[in-house]
């Protein structure tokens, strides 16, 4: 992932973690450690740590006034980052909350689940009221290395590849059905929930060892890595488009009685670059009848504008539809142009 945010295009970044593998880039940290789940994240509290992350507490569980356990990101974001919030905070979990299940029993299978989620939930939303600005983004359970023999390697009959696939699937369906139906939709927004198909591009057959079922080599992880990555370049356009806007003049060309009266329904607008957020511009400016703004011209850099307010009297443009002899100058000498005050101001008030 590292190495894929730092290709040429890419903005900044950083990652915020307690958690530096050794073999790691210097700029590579996280909160990911291998055999953890959404429950252990949530309310694991380890006295004793021996500095390994299999006797360790959860990095988001600190001693309260009681001294007892709690869940809170809040301070795991005040002491471990400096207060910083991150713009992304992405979830890849699940496979060791549901790993036991019964594959044989779908009641049980959907139990396992419904407990996982609980805890996802939990976790998601300590995160939401620390952070509420973050995009949290959670990961879809990848599915297993095909070969058989890799389950038996590992687990020598006791867990099988049919049964893994059977509740994989299961929890695949469950947490496409639970977060998408928890997510907002507007994606332009900063501080939403979305779910990542990582399920989809690793190969069960060379993203996998031959001795492994769920844990995937070097080319899987890319994989799953490139997934994630995709996802991020795609939100990092929705954001900019969310920021971007689109300054135009809109207007009717359609209405009966000539070029007058469509003139009228011009009004400057602006709208976001994702076709959302319009709005009109300067209505201060229309303070007469047989008035309407437009947009004038910008700078390139797109930093400042010019709202014109147009004035026309009906008799001059009677007189503009009946004559086709009217010079330019003439047909304009009726309007008035000014700028807004929250605008590029002009002193230019007659056309002429």
């Amino acid at each position: 992932m590292a190495q894929l945010l730092s290709e040429p295009g890419n903005p900044d970044w950083s990652m915020l973690g307690t958690h530096q593998p050794t073999n790691a880039n210097e700029n590579v940290r996280h909160e990911g450690y291998g055999g953890w789940t959404w429950q252990r994240f949530v309310s694991m509290y380890e006295p004793n740590p021996d500095g390994t992350h299999r006797k360790r507490s959860s990095p988001f569980v600190f001693l309260d006034s009681n001294h007892t356990p709690t869940l809170d990101v809040a301070e795991y974001f005040d002491t471990t980052a400096a207060g910083q919030r991150p713009d992304v905070a992405i979830f890849l979990l699940g496979i060791n909350d549901c790993f036991g299940a019964n594959p044989e029993d779908t009641g049980n299978i959907d139990a396992r689940i419904d407990i996982m989620l609980k805890q996802a939930d939990r976790l998601l939303d300590t995160f939401r009221q620390a952070a509420p600005e973050t995009d949290l983004a959670v990961c879809i359970t990848t599915p297993p290395n095909v070969r058989e023999a890799a389950f038996e390697a590992n687990y020598k009959g006791r867990y099988t590849r049919w049964g893994w696939k059977r509740i994989q699937h299961r929890l695949m369906e469950r947490l496409q059905t639970h977060f998408e139906t928890a997510s907002d939709r507007n994606t332009t927004k900063a501080g939403r929930l979305f779910v990542v198909p990582t399920h989809l591009n690793l190969d069960p057959v060379d993203g996998y060892p031959i001795n492994n079922g769920v844990h995937p080599n070097a080319r899987g992880y890319r994989q799953i890595a490139t997934s994630i990555y995709g996802w991020l370049k795609w939100r990092m356009v929705e954001i900019d488009l969310g920021q971007r806007v689109i300054g135009y003049t809109e207007g009717r060309n359609d209405l009966p009685g000539g070029q007058f009266i469509n003139w009228q329904t011009n009004r400057a607008c602006l709208v976001r670059a994702d076709g959302t957020g319009r709005r009109v511009l300067a209505n201060e400016l229309l303070t007469e009848p047989n008035s309407w703004t437009q947009f004038g011209g910008w700078l390139q850099d797109g930093s400042q504008a010019i709202v014109l307010s147009l004035h026309e009297d009906p008799d001059n443009a009677a007189l503009e539809t009946d004559s086709s002899d009217v010079s330019h100058d003439r047909r304009l000498a009726g309007r008035q142009l000014s700028a807004g005050p929250a605008y590029k101001q002009t002193d230019q008030s007659d056309s002429r």
